[in-house]
């Protein structure tokens, strides 16, 4: 049992220093493609700063811990910028049916989790409710635009929502078998989805 234990102590700490190194490189690598396309859009400087922001989110994790404090206002904030990448974009009235709905499926999911949640309410709140906001974003861009691109965009923000769900649980609760693994392609899905979409509707109107 001993020696059970010392092998997950070791894997969770292996991937957690994979995904310092792997996280923040393909976030990098995502700006380069988002900036070589139209460096002096207003989606663009929103894009950048979100994804340099989580950088530094995985970089505070794989320096100190998954649940570090600053690595989890550093994910509010570059979420938020990616969100303003989106909002952005819009230049439509605003479909109040989609925030309703959002808000709402967003309350009963979060009841489902309220039994696992004790003293995490706080911050899963905060964050639940930036993640709504980010789909609500890329939500109303897909209803304006109603191109395949925005609903990819859509779809990479819906498996962000997921992603850190499964991060919270994984960590803060029982770790869930191939958390790790599942959590970090989930990421990589999620912001390659909406490093597509942003970079297609930069090209559209460059």
């Amino acid at each position: 049992m001993k020696q059970t234990n010392l092998l997950d102590i070791a894997t969770q700490s292996s991937g957690d220093k994979s995904n310092a190194i792997f996280r923040p490189l393909v976030a990098a690598l995502l700006c380069i493609a988002i900036w070589v396309t139209a460096p002096n859009a207003d989606a663009t400087q929103w894009m950048l700063g979100g994804f340099i922001t989580l950088c530094l989110s995985d970089l505070v994790r794989g320096l100190t811990l998954p649940t570090s404090k600053v690595a989890f206002a550093f994910d509010l904030v570059g979420i938020a910028a990616i969100s303003g990448a989106y909002w952005s974009q819009l230049d439509s009235e605003i479909i109040w049916w989609l925030p309703a709905f959002l808000f709402a499926s967003g309350v009963i999911v979060f009841l489902l989790m309220l039994p696992q949640l004790d003293t995490l309410l706080a911050p899963v709140t905060l964050m639940g409710m930036v993640l709504v906001q980010l789909l609500w974003a890329s939500g109303e861009v897909w209803l304006a635009q109603m191109s395949l691109f925005s609903l990819i965009g859509f779809i990479g923000s819906l498996v962000l929502l997921a992603s850190q769900m499964l991060f919270v649980l994984h960590h803060y609760r029982k770790p869930v078998q191939n958390g790790e693994a599942w959590g970090s392609v989930s990421y990589f899905v999620a912001l390659f989805f909406i490093a597509l979409s942003i970079i297609f509707a930069l090209h559209q109107t460059a």
